[in-house]
């Protein structure tokens, strides 16, 4: 189960695609396949019940999936699309968990995993006693949480309920805490996390009545990350090179983000699909991406409005973007108003999303 568990994750770290997911697919490609792993028989009805109603009086209230249905041990998952903010959905399975008697709920998209205790003391966020990200945590730190949370045999013992119940007070406790700040604080210091990014634009302009370019914001952090980074755990990482010549950090045990690096680099020219071309900005290497993926898609080029975060990356509503370009062919706008490292991210989501090779697009830079 560990090794299946383990393969699996590594394919899902290594999916461009997964942004393009729409729920139903988040739970036949991710949610299901995970399920599979832990020993649950996703076939057979007295293991997992979809659509569990979960209010007999109103056959609007129901639970994507209810775990051994109607015994002791019961559990609830609600399930969401890649990308979607869970935040919006943490009353939602707390309250159906409560009005069940159900210890252990789970809100996911596919990627984040959120795990509550719906009967415990406080919020629906102090309720939540643990939480998964397949992409950014240490795959050695996913693997055992997931089997003693959801594995069936642990479920079906009672031993899920204890552990999460442990987990919960000592997550509690101000020594986690303490502990935890640290990495956590680097992670998003080393990411350029495009949240902090706002924040640090918004402070800015505040303080000098100017906003600066994503791409100043990043190379700021960048530089001055040795000073920004705190405790043990500030050790930052090594750059390497894979065999086709780009660049990545080797982050030390403690740290589990990982990602190619462009902050502070000039772009000179790029493959897309076979052609090259050759550009001044990173700003030129997505616009030139959208134009030749919608011309490549035609209509299912509006496929990439699933493309977003907080807010949305493509929409066709301009008003929502801080710096929108029109996509020649198309009805659709672009933000622009990114840094190097998310204008590329976006790019490859949007090949993923087509099902094009992250090999399809390759960058030089100097």
């Amino acid at each position: 189960m560990e090794e299946r568990l383990r393969q699996l994750i590594v394919q899902v770290k290594s999916n461009v695609g997964l942004r393009g997911y729409d729920e139903q697919t988040t739970k036949q490609v991710l949610i299901l396949r995970i399920l599979d792993v832990l020993g649950w028989n996703i076939f057979d009805l007295l293991d997992i019940q979809p659509e569990y109603l979960v209010d007999p009086k109103n056959n609007n209230e129901k639970v994507d999936y209810a775990l051994l249905k109607d015994s002791r041990q019961m559990l609830f998952i609600e399930a969401k699309a890649v990308g979607i903010d869970l935040e919006d959905h943490e009353e939602q399975i707390c309250r159906y968990c409560f009005r069940n008697d159900v210890n252990i709920g789970i809100l996911t998209n596919g990627v984040d995993w959120w795990f509550y205790l719906p009967r415990a003391q406080g919020s629906w966020y102090e309720r939540k006693f643990y939480s998964i990200n397949l992409i950014e945590q240490d795959i050695n730190e996913v693997v055992p949480k997931f089997i003693s949370f959801l594995s069936k045999q642990n479920v079906i013992d009672g031993k899920s309920y204890e552990s999460a119940k442990e987990i919960h007070e000592r997550g509690r406790s101000a020594g986690m805490i303490k502990d935890s700040l640290p990495k956590a604080w680097n992670s998003l210091i080393l990411s350029e996390d495009e949240k902090i990014l706002e924040l640090l634009n918004d402070k800015l302009e505040k303080i000098s009545g100017y906003r600066a370019e994503p791409e100043v914001l990043a190379e700021f952090l960048h530089g001055n990350v040795n000073r920004l980074s705190v405790g043990n755990e500030g050790a930052l990482p090594t750059k390497y090179k894979t065999e086709d010549g780009a660049d990545h950090l080797k982050t030390p045990k403690n740290i589990s983000y990982t990602r190619t690096g462009y902050t502070g680099k000039r772009i000179i020219s790029f493959e897309l699909v076979g052609k090259k071309y050759d550009v001044r900005s990173w700003q030129e290497l997505l616009l030139i991406t959208c134009k030749t993926i919608s011309a490549l898609q035609g209509k299912d080029f509006e496929k990439v409005l699933v493309l977003r975060a907080r807010r949305p990356y493509f929409t066709k509503n301009e008003t929502e973007l801080r710096i929108p370009k029109k996509i020649p062919g198309s009805d659709i706008f672009v933000e622009t108003h990114l840094n190097a490292n998310s204008i590329v991210d976006r790019c490859y989501d949007m090949l993923g999303l087509f099902g094009y090779k992250r090999e399809d697009l390759n960058i030089r830079t100097n």
